[in-house]
């Protein structure tokens, strides 16, 4: 596997995970505010 194809799968991942983070954060922050309605 040439390196540039191998750099841009794992700056893919990377992007996901983040964006898999950033949904949590937003999920856990809604989910801490309801219940404490």
């Amino acid at each position: 596997m040439p390196v540039s194809e191998h750099t841009t799968l794992v700056n893919d991942m990377a992007g996901v995970q983040e964006r898999i983070d950033y949904w949590a954060s937003i999920a856990t922050r809604w989910t801490t505010k309801s219940t404490a309605w």
